[in-house]
């Protein structure tokens, strides 16, 4: 079967700083009383503490000075490998922010959120099949961790695995059955499977958590014209255009 197309794909955002507590630890575990190095100057610095201030500032040159010398102390070293990641990643030097999560893991088998930042390295490397096994060892555990199943349901849709994408926008919608990009998301991959009245029933119920959605009231559009019905077809579009002229392509 052709891979099909419509306006919609999925935009789920990467976690950065300005957003960091979707991939933090618990906050007991991030400020785990770390040492305090003394500088050639005498002055007390928490190397670590102050990497995470300059990350949160956006400062990710200066926040990987820091947290180098943390890792160079042996500080906080699954965390603070961790978040050097996360501002190589920033900074798009993709291959340093590989290796630091990988880093992380080993001092921290469980460290679930380097799983999943790790996940989204490999996506923007093209390692797609990689990116699927970090994901899955996020969700091994943390079986409920919804970020992980979103983002790996991405992984699948890009890969054209659409049965598998299906499953796991289902445990998103098991785990909050108000994600209205859940269903918007699984709708697209339905339609992709020819499964129509499936996509219907999933754009609509995107519509009836988030009305204000052009794509929803567009992919809508085009299961009606699919099935037969014009008249269904010519409102939803014309609804999609109102919200978003981009749309005013029918």
């Amino acid at each position: 079967m052709a891979f099909k197309l419509t306006v919609t794909i999925f935009f789920l955002i990467f976690a950065n700083w300005a957003c960091v507590s979707s991939t933090l630890k618990n906050q007991d575990e991030i400020i785990t009383d770390p040492a305090t190095i003394i500088n050639p100057k005498n002055d007390t610095i928490d190397y670590y503490s102050e990497g995470l201030e300059y990350g949160r500032l956006g400062d990710y040159e200066k926040s990987i000075n820091y947290l180098t010398l943390s890792i160079d102390n042996q500080n906080n070293m699954s965390n603070s490998y961790f978040y050097r990641g996360l501002s190589y990643y920033s900074l798009r030097f993709f291959e340093e922010a590989l290796v630091d999560y990988t880093n992380a893991i080993q001092y921290d088998p469980n460290y679930k959120e380097a799983y999943f930042n790790r996940a989204a390295v490999h996506v923007e490397l093209g390692n797609l099949l990689d990116s699927i096994n970090d994901y899955s060892s996020a969700i091994q555990i943390d079986t409920n961790y919804i970020n992980a199943y979103s983002y790996r349901a991405l992984s699948y849709y890009k890969i054209q695995e659409f049965e598998n994408a299906v499953a796991d926008l289902s445990k998103v919608i098991e785990l909050n059955q108000n994600d209205a990009g859940a269903y918007l998301y699984r709708g697209l991959n339905y339609y992709n499977l020819d499964k129509y009245p499936e996509a219907l029933s999933d754009y609509s119920k995107s519509i009836s958590l988030n009305p204000n959605d052009a794509d929803a009231y567009y992919n809508r559009s085009l299961i009606y014209g699919i099935l037969g019905q014009p008249e269904l077809d010519s409102l939803d579009s014309k609804k999609a255009c109102s919200l978003n002229p981009a749309l005013c392509i029918r």
